[in-house]
């Protein structure tokens, strides 16, 4: 399905964004495997040759456009090419919007804003001239509807459809295709430190919160990141002709948002 191609994916050291590594190698893809932690980057480097497949890791901080840039130099150089962008990296810092302060406001939009466009700036430039890509960008259920206590998260997430529409607009005629995904409750490194701290902040266990918030997904789980992954590969292979400019919920069902 993603025989030969070549993807840069950020978040790559853990959750999600390692979940995509893997399943895209399995699908035959050569990956470029992104992330602050360039240890455990090179950990899912390593994962992804043991499946036959080409990677190699690097350290990058997407919400520096000079760091990006230098990647995707470097993806070119090793690769020929650049195919598939899966942007995963994001921070999620709580507070609520009377009493966020500025360099928390600042820190959220400069990763999930944008990092994010950064990311696709420099993976469209390298598909434009080859006339081939596919965007992915993943954003969140929080930034579809607000949350008590997550403004920056909320807000700078719900960007992301809307650059995905405009990148649409001025991209289809390059052959590119550029989506966003929002996840729902997923279970990751993120979501369970995010419930730990909730849950010390409210006084309970942490389980009894995770119980209640799946309350409210029909399935009545999180979804596992094998399960974003699938998703993510289908939009970024050759199978998906059609399906662009939009922003799809991936939350079990959990429509009220």
């Amino acid at each position: 399905m993603l025989k030969d191609r070549v993807a840069v994916v950020t978040g790559a050291a853990r959750g999600m964004g390692k979940q995509i590594c893997l399943k895209m190698a399995g699908y035959g893809a050569d990956i470029v495997a992104l992330d602050l932690d360039e240890k455990s980057a090179q950990q899912t480097a390593d994962e992804v040759r043991a499946l036959g497949r080409r990677a190699v890791a690097m350290q990058v901080d997407v919400s520096s456009k000079a760091q990006v840039d230098a990647a995707f130099a470097a993806a070119v150089k090793e690769f020929g090419k650049v195919d598939i962008l899966s942007n995963n990296a994001g921070i999620c810092i709580p507070a609520q919007m009377t009493e966020v302060t500025e360099a928390q406001w600042d820190k959220s939009f400069a990763v999930n804003c944008k990092g994010a466009m950064f990311m696709c700036q420099a993976a469209g430039q390298i598909m434009k001239k080859n006339r081939y890509g596919r965007i992915i960008v993943t954003a969140s259920q929080s930034g579809k509807a607000g949350e008590f206590a997550n403004g920056p998260y909320c807000v700078s997430k719900a960007t992301i459809a809307m650059m995905m529409q405009v990148l649409t607009i001025e991209l289809s005629q390059y052959g590119i295709l550029a989506n966003s995904i929002s996840p729902g409750y997923t279970d990751t490194t993120l979501f369970r430190n995010g419930m730990a701290d909730r849950a010390v902040q409210e006084g309970r266990p942490a389980h009894e919160l995770i119980d209640e918030l799946m309350s409210t997904v029909p399935i009545r789980r999180p979804a596992q990141p094998e399960e974003i992954a699938e998703l993510v590969c289908f939009l970024a292979s050759e199978k998906n002709s059609y399906v662009t400019g939009t922003d799809i919920l991936i939350a079990g069902g959990n429509v009220m948002y």
